[in-house]
């Protein structure tokens, strides 16, 4: 008797997988073709990869991954509960990728979020966040008579709230003042699905 999940791990996708199951009193042969598990990138470690990110207002996102969740401090019951459980226990709740704020570049715009850290963002301004590439397609399209952008967890009460026009100002002198080279990392062959 070998447990599926090994069985699973020493084959590729696509290949068939030959199954003996017990079922009315019976066994009964079944074959099963190996398919990409949901969210399986996010599970395992990713090397040789600079890290996908998207700064505005001096929040820096990122999808959460198995590389961010095993780094120190950040396995907390909401993140765990987004990277590990959250598909088993609530189908087809979970989006694409789980978007949170690791950390925040202080400055005028973001003023009172200094410590924000690991915020769960399930919308922005009232839209369901899909994935880090969709974030920065809502932000890119925000109207600019927008007045403020607020980004809500369903994992705290209190949503994180940026003056848009400030944001967007003070973008830039953020960015230099941190010696960032760029307000965001995308690979798009990751996310096609989301644009």
């Amino acid at each position: 008797l070998v447990t599926f999940f090994i069985e699973a791990e020493n084959r590729q996708i696509g290949d068939p997988l030959k199954l003996q199951v017990w079922r009315k009193g019976k066994f009964i042969n079944l074959t099963l073709t190996l398919k990409t598990p949901p969210f399986g990138s996010e599970m395992r470690n990713s090397y040789d990869e600079l890290p996908e990110y998207v700064i505005f207002g001096g929040l820096v996102f990122i999808a959460l991954n198995r590389n961010y969740i095993h780094s120190p401090g950040n396995i907390t019951p909401p993140l765990a509960y987004e990277h590990w459980y959250r598909e088993i226990e609530r189908p087809r709740t979970r989006q694409e990728q789980v978007v949170i704020v690791t950390r925040v570049l202080p400055s005028p715009v973001n003023s009172g979020y200094t410590n924000l850290h690991n915020f769960v963002v399930s919308s922005l301004n009232g839209k369901p966040v899909r994935s880090l590439a969709h974030l920065e397609k809502i932000l890119k399209n925000m109207p600019l008579e927008t007045t403020n952008v607020v980004f809500e967890s369903e994992w705290h009460k209190i949503p994180v709230v940026l003056n848009f026009k400030e944001s967007l100002e003070q973008h830039n002198s953020v960015l230099k003042r941190y010696g960032v080279i760029d307000g965001s990392r995308i690979y798009e062959d990751k996310n096609k699905d989301s644009q």
